[in-house]
């Protein structure tokens, strides 16, 4: 009875939004900075509330992992979203994302509507153009294994973006190569969630290591308002990746 009532009250606490201090105001650089991330859990609609009010001004990313028969919807107390990337990694992982630009101040509540099982992410960013959205690129493998890969995207149009990688896995990703995490939890699978500054344009590729498992995952960039004068010098940090499937922004 106790690992019954145990095990219900994660699910509630889940549901409710849970905020990770890996992303609590925490400088990504060249004027961008992670403000706040919420989880939610759900197989029906999953509510992220935001646990400080958000600033005018800056941009929410909202974000699933899920099966690859869900596509998610999301509605906010306040924003307009764009369905950004809806990627399917292998056959049965997805990651879905929308960008709600110039949001609203005050409280909120990020709400997605899926049809099965997702975990859920809600993240607010400073420093990033409208449409921010540019290159992504997700792998996935059905074979156990211990090494994830996602990348190389196609050339950031960019020098400062920011880029976003999500894993979801059998087993838990540790923080990938050169990226600084915002969220590592799930409810129905293992979760990993980390952002890298990027400085120049060029590529960019995610790596990260687990348990023996299978995986899918999908890195994607977002362009920072703040640009240097004159762009110039090849490569970015991180690690290269092994191919995947590339994509571009709108």
């Amino acid at each position: 009875m106790m690992k019954k009532l145990l095990f219900i009250l994660a699910i509630l606490l889940a549901c409710s939004g849970t905020s990770y201090a890996a992303c609590s105001s925490t400088s990504i650089g060249n004027g961008m900075t992670c403000v706040q991330v919420v989880a939610c859990q759900s197989t029906t609609s999953a509510v992220c509330t935001f646990g400080s009010n958000n600033t005018s001004g800056n941009t929410i990313i909202a974000m699933c992992n899920t099966g690859t028969a869900v596509t998610p919807s999301v509605a906010d107390s306040r924003n307009s979203y764009t369905t950004k990337l809806n990627v399917s990694e292998v056959s049965f992982y997805k990651t879905w994302m929308a960008e709600a630009d110039s949001i609203g101040s005050g409280a909120n509540t990020v709400t997605f509507t899926v049809s099965n099982m997702a975990d859920c992410f809600a993240i607010e960013i400073s420093g990033l153009q409208a449409s921010a959205f540019d290159q992504s690129a997700s792998n996935g493998n059905l074979s156990a294994g211990t090494t994830l890969t996602a990348g190389p995207t196609g050339t950031t149009t960019k020098a400062y973006e920011v880029a976003i990688v999500s894993w979801q896995a059998g087993a838990q990703p540790a923080v990938s190569t050169g990226y600084t995490q915002i969220s590592g939890s799930g409810l129905y699978n293992f979760e990993e969630v980390d952002f890298m500054n990027v400085t120049s344009t060029g590529t960019v590729s995610a790596n990260s290591t687990m348990s023996s498992s299978v995986y899918g995952g999908a890195v994607f960039t977002l362009i920072a308002s703040s640009q240097p004068s004159s762009s110039g010098g090849a490569g970015i940090g991180g690690k290269a990746g092994i191919g995947g499937k590339a994509g571009t922004g709108d």
